[in-house]
C-alpha cells in the first residue's frame, strides 16, 4: 500500500479504526472511532490517483444518548450503515445513511423495537451486497433482527412544535411503524425513544415521548417528518443470551450465519456454537406488498456448528 491514515485531527482514546469497510472497486474507505468527539464519529476517505488515501467528509451524531457511533459499520453501493450499540444504556442505535450523486445523507434511525437496555442493538451488523438485506445483532438480549428493503415514494410533512403539544396528525395514514420514519429538526431524533406512533379514535398520530415512555412536548421549532424508502422488520430471531454476538450474510442475503458464543454445548459453559441461516430465493423479496416472510416456509436454523465440527 503506498499510504495509510491515522486521521491525526482525532485525540488520544478516539479508537479511530475500530470498524472499517472498502467499497467493491477499492476507492472508497469508511473507518469509525467511536470514541471520538464524546458520540463517536464515522468517517470517509477516497482514494487519489496516486494511491492515497484523502478523507472526504465524516460524520457526528449528536442524538439524544447516542454513544459509540462507529463499533460497527457496513458499506453497499448505496447504503452506508454505522451502529452505536452503547447509545442510551446500551440498548443501541443503528444509523442508515444513502450514498447517491448528492452525497451521504441520513435515512433512517433503527432500535430495538422490545426497548431492551443492555441489549447492545447494532453490536454487530451485517448487508448483502445490493443493501437489500441489514442483519442486527442485540447479543445482550441474544436476538438478530433481519430488516428488508421497502421501496416506497417519499412523503413528509412539516410540524411546527409549541412545547406544549406532544401529538400530532401524520398526514399519512398509513404509516404504524416509527421506525420508517425519519424525524429531524437540528439532529435526528430517535424511534421508539423519542417517539413513536400512536392510534387514537381511528387516526394515527405521531407521539413525542421521553425515555421512559411518557408524552412529552418536543422543543418548540420545526420538525421534519419523512416517509420514504426504509428497512421494514421482517424477522426477530432469538436464542440464549451472546446470540447474535457475531452476524454475517452472503452477497443476495439468503443465507445468516450467527455467531452464539455463550452457548453451553454438551454440559461444556461458554463451549459456544454457530447457527446457519439458509432459504431460497423466493423467500427474500423485501419489497412490493410482502411485509413477512413466505408463509409455511420460515426461516430456521439450518446447522448449529460446534468447535468439533459435530451438527447439534
Amino acid at each position: 500500500f503506498p499510504s495509510h491514515d491515522n486521521c491525526s485531527e482525532y485525540s488520544g482514546n478516539d479508537q479511530f479504526g475500530s470498524s472499517v469497510q472498502l467499497s467493491k472497486d477499492a476507492s472508497i474507505l469508511y473507518a469509525g472511532a467511536p470514541y471520538s468527539a464524546g458520540t463517536g464519529r464515522a468517517a470517509v476517505f477516497l482514494k487519489t490517483s496516486t494511491g492515497d488515501w484523502v478523507e472526504n467528509s465524516n460524520f457526528v451524531i449528536n442524538s439524544y444518548g447516542v454513544v459509540g457511533f462507529g463499533q460497527a459499520i457496513q458499506v453497499s453501493s448505496k447504503t452506508f450503515v454505522v451502529a452505536a450499540p452503547l447509545s442510551f444504556n446500551s440498548r443501541g442505535y443503528v444509523f442508515v445513511f444513502t450514498i447517491s450523486n448528492n452525497g451521504i445523507q441520513i435515512n433512517q434511525v433503527l432500535t430495538d423495537p422490545t426497548g431492551t437496555s443492555g441489549g447492545l442493538f447494532g453490536e454487530t451488523i451485517s448487508l448483502s451486497d445490493d443493501g437489500e438485506w441489514l442483519y442486527v445483532g442485540a447479543p445482550g438480549t441474544g436476538k438478530v433482527f433481519a430488516y428488508g428493503r421497502t421501496s416506497r415514494a417519499s412523503t413528509s410533512q412539516q410540524i411546527t412544535a409549541d412545547g406544549i403539544a406532544n401529538d400530532f396528525t401524520l398526514s399519512n395514514q398509513t404509516i404504524t411503524d416509527p421506525a420508517s420514519l425519519l424525524v429531524t429538526s437540528d439532529v435526528p431524533y430517535i424511534p421508539n425513544v423519542q417517539y413513536t406512533i400512536v392510534n387514537v379514535g381511528g387516526t394515527y398520530k405521531l407521539r413525542f415521548i421521553d425515555d421512559a415512555g411518557t408524552p412529552t412536548p418536543p422543543s418548540p421549532g420545526s420538525i421534519l417528518v419523512t416517509f420514504h424508502s426504509t428497512y421494514d422488520l421482517k424477522d426477530t430471531w432469538t436464542g440464549v443470551t451472546g446470540f447474535g454476538k457475531s452476524v454475517k450474510t452472503n452477497a443476495a442475503g439468503n443465507q445468516v450465519v450467527v455467531g452464539s458464543n455463550k452457548e453451553t454445548v454438551n454440559g461444556t459453559m461458554l463451549a459456544g456454537k454457530t447457527y446457519v441461516y439458509d432459504r431460497s430465493i423466493e423467500g427474500f423479496i423485501a419489497s412490493g406488498t410482502q411485509n413477512t416472510f413466505i408463509p409455511n416456509r420460515p426461516l430456521q436454523s439450518k446447522y448449529r456448528v460446534t468447535l468439533n465440527g459435530q451438527e447439534m
